[in-house]
């Protein structure tokens, strides 16, 4: 068993404008615009050939016939003779990138026709189920597998980093295989549904992206806006001991006070003493559900919010993560039940995190009368 790079077309490009794809159940026939002008020049270069009256020119519309027929006939016995299955070792990401091992292998009544019908080119696709807020509606994702599998002798596994996911609960539905070898005239498409995609062993929860937070804003919560006259200013009231921490360069914000003249003469810059706080305020965070959030917005909200759970924890403190609507509310409280056990912090906001989403307007107008209740 041999495998290479990605192929630059695969299955997707291969839909191209004026191809032909005809679907049986789980299998698809897709035929490429040559199969067409091929069909077309079959009976133009045979009729050419009666009139001319050499036996050589029949050999042509012949050929171009043999050529259809393997071309589509092959694949269809190479994907009915290989089956495949896969499995997630790595339960949840915050990448969005996920390890698969893929298994392929033939059937049990092909094994011996191996050497008659190879297998060249095989391609991969995997069918996942999003979780949405509706157990019973789920969004379909394609998950292109990076490999292409040549000369199938025997069974062969595969580990795979598949490309990122978006930020959810993912299920794995089904794996397509797909080949067009040899001549490339045909593509035969198969869809093996996998049986234990229901398991939670062959689920993905890819987390929002960690992101590490840096900066003094945390300092800067108990600031107080005080007004004088017509000028308003932004005094900080921290409560910061007499440890000095070190020098820093000098802000705009900074108290020349605070200048270590010495050392801004030594090194030919403002340098100012931080002191080190004695206390810094708490704080929990909040996501509304219930606003009117595009995609883009509403995953940017989950990473600054995990974010800063992350920078909380860091800090020593224990924000809590609370939504609008509460979590006590039976929609919200029934999506983040699946959540394993025993998890806290931010291990438990990243996982609530990427199960929710903002509320549907079925789901507003649900929302409006539980709380007019």
């Amino acid at each position: 068993m041999e495998h290479s790079a990605p192929p630059q077309s695969g299955i997707k490009s291969a839909e191209k404008p004026g191809g032909i794809k005809l679907p049986f159940g789980r299998y698809s026939l897709l035929l490429e615009p040559r199969v067409i002008v091929m069909v077309v020049l079959m009976p133009i270069l045979y009729i050419t050939s009666a009139f001319i009256g050499n036996d050589w020119c029949y050999i042509v519309p012949c050929l171009l016939l043999a050529t259809l027929m393997v071309g589509i006939v092959l694949p269809l016995i190479e994907v009915c003779s290989i089956t495949c299955s896969c499995m997630v070792p790595q339960r949840n990401s915050n990448t969005g990138q996920q390890e698969i091992i893929l298994r392929a292998w033939r059937l049990p009544l092909f094994g011996l026709l191996s050497d008659l019908v190879p297998s060249g080119y095989l391609s991969a696709e995997m069918h996942l189920l999003k979780k949405t807020w509706s157990s019973k509606k789920k969004e379909r994702a394609v998950l292109p597998l990076p490999l292409v599998l040549q000369s199938l002798r025997k069974g062969v596994e595969v580990k795979l980093n598949a490309p990122s996911l978006g930020r959810g609960v993912y299920q794995v539905d089904s794996l397509e295989i797909a080949t067009c070898f040899p001549f490339a005239v045909a593509w035969w498409t198969r869809r093996i549904p996998l049986t234990q995609a229901a398991n939670e062993s062959n689920s993905i929860t890819v987390l929002p992206p960690l992101v590490q937070m840096s900066g003094n804003f945390h300092s800067r919560l108990t600031a107080t806006i005080t007004r004088a006259g017509n000028s308003t200013q932004r005094w900080m009231q921290q409560n910061k001991s007499t440890t000095l921490k070190g020098l820093r360069p000098f802000t705009e914000r900074d108290s020349l006070n605070q200048i270590h003249w010495s050392s801004s003469a030594r090194t030919g810059k403002l340098l100012v003493r931080e002191f080190e706080i004695e206390s810094l305020p708490d704080f929990d965070l909040m996501l509304d559900l219930t606003l009117d959030w595009n995609d883009e917005q509403f995953n940017l909200a989950c990473t600054s919010i995990y974010a800063l759970a992350h920078y909380g924890h860091q800090m020593g403190f224990s924000p809590q993560l609370r939504f609008e609507p509460s979590i006590d509310w039976a929609p919200l409280s029934e999506a983040l039940a699946d959540i394993p056990a025993g998890l806290a912090g931010e291990e438990l906001a990243a996982e609530m995190l990427a199960r929710v989403n903002p509320l549907p307007p079925s789901m507003m107008k649900c929302y409006h009368e539980d709380m007019a209740e």
